[in-house]
């Protein structure tokens, strides 16, 4: 009975077979017990008796079908010829059978197609992949950000990490972003821009990066793409990319800018042991030690407290970058690629047919949860090592200037914490000043002016630096206020007088006195007061 089971399922066995259809299998089972029959190999009741036997089917699904159709498809382009013609031989990979089991696993509680892909950084082998739609193309969306764009222009020492972009609704030559749910952020750093993916200063720094000049970076990665308009910034390509040659892309930051082919199979040999293939780890250096520190930085804080947040409380350090396709009517694609010091972990979810989906499918969701997943899996036992952010140091900056007015410029001892933020730069980025905001504080725009007798002293200043107004008077200087308030008003009894404003801060070593500043001289015009004879008081002419 099994027997014929088996030879019935030949002819169609994607179709009949005893896992997925055994009722239909056994009609042709009926046909292969009827020509035995005729052909004189059985009786009539020995037919009858398979026929009637209940078979007892026991399968175990394989957890590396798209694994293996992957190394067949990389023997078919790498060595140009079938993998059936490589009859006793054996082909070495970096496959992971637990870790494929664990995917398989994963990947049900996911609707659409599903595509996972894990590579070790350090031999740029594929440890695991599945794909519910084979290796297709798709937009990147918001991944290609890092690798065409931030990364570009920091080493092209365009831009850094602390670089002020401006997050409002503009047009670029008649182009106009949007960002995800048209919300703008004002003046943002370009850290805070890559850590929340907004759409704007991406494509104002590819703006001036130029598309040209992002293109021959994707190229040095082995993707070929041609568009040159400045929605490339937002992951529109002409051609699309697979999540391996994602994945890749990404695991050039761990490993410190130097970008590898990620491999299926790493040899094969024939039945003797002799190798008739060996892969040539061809790797070539991309960006530096401190422009890949430096995204590295970024896309770790992208996982603590940016669109991939579901990642914070791994306890390690895991880099990530999401990417979401689509518009107002729904999403096609959600990416999430993380990588640690050790793996490079992406997830796609979408259509193959480019059907959409729900606007909540978002690379922040299902993807960076499947990324989650894999990482548990991962790190079960062991954590990895954090990121050693070579050739860059961490500096303290003036934040209130970076934030109100674009400046970028180092914060002393003497800032309150709330007024710093601290990042990472090059450690050949000199070119930073020292701000003087709490070592020498300072007003502009110091005005006095009269109105009815009403004196008004006013000034620009931030909110914490405070100000004492001294009144002038021959000989004498007497302070008439103090405080934080952004003018003072009040009436004055002379006819001349003069003033004089002292701004101090008051930060962590103490209160710094600034500058003194001379106000110009207020004249009042106050009349003569009238002189009343004790004596005479009652006289109307003195009244």
């Amino acid at each position: 009975s099994e027997l014929t089971l088996l030879v019935a399922s030949i002819r169609l066995p994607s179709k009949i077979n005893p896992v997925k259809n055994l009722q239909k299998l056994k009609v042709s089972q009926k046909s292969v017990l009827d020509r035995m029959v005729k052909c004189g190999f059985i009786g009539e009741a020995q037919a009858e008796q398979a026929f009637d036997e209940q078979v007892t089917v026991t399968a175990k699904k394989s957890h590396s079908s798209a694994f293996l159709d992957a190394v067949n498809d990389e023997i078919e382009n790498k060595l140009g010829i079938s993998p059936y013609l490589l009859k006793n031989c054996n082909v070495y990979t970096g496959y992971d059978g637990k870790l494929s089991e664990q995917i398989e696993e994963t990947v049900k509680n996911y609707p659409h197609d599903r595509q996972i892909i894990v590579i070790d950084n350090s031999t740029m082998l594929i440890k695991a992949y599945f794909s519910s739609c084979g290796q297709v193309k798709r937009s990147p969306a918001s991944t290609i950000k890092p690798i065409a764009v931030y990364a570009p222009a920091i080493e092209e020492k365009l831009i850094s990490t602390y670089t002020v972009l401006d997050d409002n609704k503009k047009q670029f030559n008649g182009y106009s972003p949007n960002n995800y749910n048209d919300a703008y952020y004002g003046l943002v750093t370009a850290k805070q821009a890559l850590k929340l993916s907004l759409n704007v200063p991406a494509v104002d720094v590819l703006n001036q990066l130029g598309a040209e000049r992002a293109l021959e970076y994707l190229r040095k990665m082995g993707i070929e793409e041609n568009n040159k308009s400045l929605n490339l910034a937002l992951g529109v390509t002409e051609n699309g990319v697979t999540i391996k040659k994602l994945a890749e892309s990404y695991a050039q930051f761990a490993n410190s800018g130097v970008y590898e082919t990620a491999c299926f199979i790493d040899k094969i040999t024939d039945e003797n042991g002799n190798v008739i293939y060996q892969r040539n780890r061809d790797n070539k250096r991309i960006f530096s030690n401190s422009t890949a520190s430096l995204i590295n930085d970024c896309l770790v804080e992208c996982s603590k407290s940016g669109t991939a947040k579901r990642l914070k409380d791994l306890g390690y350090d895991v880099a990530t970058k999401t990417g979401t396709n689509g518009n107002k009517d729904g999403n096609v694609d959600a990416y999430s690629v993380s990588y640690t010091t050790k793996h490079t972990v992406a997830s796609w979810i979408g259509n193959a047919d480019g059907k959409l989906m729900n606007n909540d499918v978002t690379g922040g969701g299902y993807p960076t949860l499947m990324n989650l997943e894999v990482l548990n899996e991962l790190y079960n036992d062991q954590a990895p090592y954090n990121f050693d952010y070579q050739d860059t140091k961490t500096v303290k900056l003036d934040k209130y200037s970076l934030e109100n007015n674009g400046k970028t410029l180092l914060a002393d001892d003497n800032f309150p914490d709330k007024y710093v933020l601290q990042t990472r730069v090059s450690i050949h980025d000199e070119n930073i000043k020292q701000s003087a905001l709490f070592s020498s504080p300072t007003i502009s725009e110091q005005s006095v002016t009269v109105h009815n007798d009403k004196i008004t002293i006013s000034y620009k200043k931030p909110s914490f630096i405070g100000v004492r107004i001294y009144k002038i008077n021959e000989n004498e200087k007497k302070l008439i206020y103090d405080g934080f308030d952004d003018n003072y008003n009040f009436i004055q009894n002379e006819r001349t007088c003069e003033y004089s404003i002292v701004p101090y801060s008051c930060g962590k070593t103490g209160i710094v006195l600034g500058e003194e500043l001379v106000l110009k001289k207020v004249n009042v015009s106050i009349d003569d007061p009238i002189e009343l004879k004790p004596d005479e008081w009652w006289s109307n002419e003195n009244i």
